[in-house]
């Protein structure tokens, strides 16, 4: 795994994690909360935020509770 993917699967992990209830089969988040993960975790910001989201548009997961 590519330090960018490391580093995009730390961003989805705590983005998810934040928002998993039990029992969920889905879950909002908004762009800025890629930005806050991204300083939370001290992880520098993507240049393209979309580039988050769509490397992960075909993962076959997402992370387990």
């Amino acid at each position: 795994m590519s330090s960018r993917q490391n580093r995009y699967s730390a961003l989805i992990d705590k983005i998810f994690f934040d928002h998993y209830v039990k029992g969920a089969t889905s879950l909002d988040f908004k762009r800025q909360e890629l930005k806050d993960a991204s300083a939370s975790l001290g992880i520098p910001m993507p240049d393209n935020l979309s580039d988050v989201l769509y490397a992960f548009r075909f993962r076959p997961s997402c992370p387990s509770p």
